[in-house]
């Protein structure tokens, strides 16, 4: 297959480039409600890059088919599919600012985890030196029609915010419209773990945006637009943590910078809804599998920025899986042991 176009300006742009990255994992009908969504915002110059991470289970091929009909269904005059299935390969000039815009499908060659395919979708927009901002999406996520202007139009104003967050409202009859968290989540230095901000508050709660800030530690990874000044000083998501915790590393190394810092625009709203690809639950019992990947990036990255913490996390861990036995819930219980155990390299 020959490799497209680098990505081009859109026609009536009025707001600085923004690109879009979906990582997609096996949930192609996930991917597509997002996508749905992002193609419905009211700022015009976007460009798209949906990932998928190896999925192995035809996934790519269903969302090329699917997006083609979508935007032939839309009138097939204001995108462009291209179809990248070599991220590493060399890219043509940038075309015409009058060729359309680009929804950019790419196979990033393995399931390297969260960070990594989000990072390929990343490194494809920074080539194009016209993308001022990156908009990180997870796929079990739709944002409201004025989300992506909502956020731009705060981070134009506030050159000092590097990373900015939406509100996240749980989606779906279960999370009855509450919010998950205002813009991100505060790190907790006595428990070496994080706690989102404003988890399970009414959808109707009247926010501080300036209390917001001066307590936020990181941006909540379901939604998050980087601003390409603060990636060219800091760097892409780092992906040794395969799973979790990549949004605090990204925000902990912004903040040692010292360049930029974490922003909300209180304005902008993304609906998610929680775990669809992890298994991962902020109510209830997580998965093994959450659990183990959640422990795992939780001890290495403390063992990176907080070595003093590591000690009493693993008692805290040790306490935890105690629980988990006493109440018969074995497969978490060993999960956090084998997620303990797979991050000793790092401590």
């Amino acid at each position: 297959m020959p490799m497209p176009h680098a990505i081009a300006p859109a026609n009536g742009t009025d707001g600085p480039r923004v690109a879009v990255v979906i990582l997609n994992w096996r949930r192609p009908d996930d991917t597509m409600t997002c996508l749905r969504s992002v193609l419905d915002q009211d700022y015009p110059p976007v460009d798209l890059f949906v990932c998928d991470n190896a999925s192995g289970d035809g996934s790519i091929d269903r969302l090329e088919a699917a997006i083609t009909a979508e935007l032939a269904a839309r009138g097939g005059d204001r995108w462009r599919l291209a179809r990248i299935d070599d991220p590493d390969g060399a890219l043509p000039p940038v075309p015409a600012a009058h060729e359309p815009r680009r929804l950019w499908l790419v196979a990033t060659g393995r399931n390297g985890g969260y960070a990594y395919g989000n990072n390929v979708g990343l490194a494809l927009a920074l080539r194009d030196p016209a993308i001022a901002y990156l908009w990180v999406l997870n796929n079990d996520t739709q944002v409201d029609a004025q989300a992506l202007r909502r956020l731009v139009a705060r981070r134009e104003e506030d050159p000092s915010i590097g990373l900015c967050g939406a509100v996240v409202r749980y989606r779906g009859a279960a999370g009855g419209g509450r919010i998950q968290a205002v813009g991100g989540g505060h790190f907790l230095a006595d428990r070496g773990r994080c706690e989102q901000i404003g988890e399970n508050w009414p959808a109707d709660t009247a926010i501080d945006t300036a209390a917001i800030e001066a307590r936020l530690s990181y941006v909540n990874g379901a939604a998050v637009l980087a601003r390409r000044t603060m990636i060219d000083r800091v760097g892409l998501m780092t992906e040794d943590h395969f799973l979790y915790w990549e949004e605090m590393d990204w925000a902990t190394r912004m903040a040692r910078d010292g360049r930029y810092r974490p922003g909300l625009a209180a304005g902008a709203l993304v609906f998610h809804d929680v775990g669809a690809s992890t298994g991962s639950n902020d109510h209830g019992f997580a998965s093994p599998s959450s659990t183990f990947w959640m422990t795992r990036s939780r001890l290495r990255f403390l063992a990176r920025y907080h070595p003093r913490l590591v000690p009493l996390v693993l008692v805290l861990i040790a306490r935890a899986a105690l629980r988990e036995v006493a109440g018969r819930r074995w497969a978490r219980a060993g999960a956090m042991v084998r997620g303990a155990w797979a991050a000793r390299r790092a401590l």
